[in-house]
C-alpha cells in the first residue's frame, strides 16, 4: 500500500468506538465505516444487491435481519455474502485514498479477518458494568439482554490482546482525545507524514 498507513478501529458493542471515528472524521481524517458499506450493500446497484434479493427473496434489511437473528446458517450465509463486499469496498477506497492515514472502523475487524487490510489496529473498551449500562441506555436493553448481546462477541479482553493500541474509554471525553492524540503522534512519527 506503499506509503499509506492503515489502521483499523474495534472495540465491543457500545464500548464508544463511534466517538473515536467520530473524533477522527471531525479533524479531517479518512475513516471508512463498515456499517455504511453494509447498508449500501442493499442499494439497488451494489456489488451485492441482486445475490442478497435472490437468496432471501427480500431486500429488506428488517425481514433479513429477523430472518438471520435466530438462524445461524442464514447469518452464515448473508455473512458469506456482505463480507467479501465490504473488503473489496474498503480495500478499493484504500487504494485510492489521497489521505496518508485511512481508518476502518471496523466491529468484528478480527472475527472477520479484517485486520489483514491493516497495518496497526486499535480496540477501544471500557470495563463490562459500564459497557452493559452504557448497552442497556442505548438500546432500550434490559440487564439480562445486554449481556447477551456483549456475550455473541468476541471478548473485549481478547481484542485488547490482538490489538496494536488500546484506548481505555471508561473516563472523560478529554482522556479518550488525549489517548487517541498519543497514538496518532506514534503512527506520524513512524515516517508517514
Amino acid at each position: 500500500m506503499g506509503s499509506k498507513t492503515v489502521i483499523g478501529i474495534t472495540g465491543g458493542i457500545a464500548s464508544g468506538k463511534s466517538t473515536v471515528t467520530n473524533y477522527l472524521i471531525t479533524h479531517g481524517y479518512d475513516v471508512v465505516d463498515a456499517d455504511q458499506i453494509v447498508h449500501q450493500a442493499y442499494e439497488e446497484g451494489s456489488g451485492c444487491y441482486k445475490l442478497i434479493q435472490d437468496t432471501f427473496h427480500t431486500i429488506n434489511r428488517h425481514e433479513i435481519g429477523q430472518l438471520v437473528f435466530h438462524d445461524a446458517s442464514k447469518r452464515q450465509l448473508l455473512e458469506s455474502i456482505l463480507h467479501p463486499y465490504v473488503y473489496q469496498v474498503m480495500e478499493d477506497h484504500i487504494k485510492h485514498s489521497r489521505h496518508h492515514l485511512v481508518f476502518l472502523d471496523v466491529p468484528l475487524l478480527f472475527e472477520t479477518h479484517f485486520d489483514q487490510l491493516c497495518d496497526k489496529t486499535i480496540c477501544v473498551y471500557l470495563d463490562e458494568d459500564r459497557q452493559i449500562e452504557r448497552l442497556m441506555k442505548r438500546d432500550h436493553l434490559s440487564r439480562d439482554e445486554a449481556k447477551n448481546r456483549i456475550d455473541l462477541q468476541m471478548p473485549l479482553v481478547q481484542k485488547k490482546a490482538l490489538a496494536t493500541y488500546t484506548i481505555d474509554n471508561s473516563g472523560y471525553l478529554e482522556d479518550l482525545e488525549g489517548q487517541i492524540l498519543k497514538i496518532l503522534e506514534d503512527v506520524n512519527k513512524d515516517g508517514t507524514l
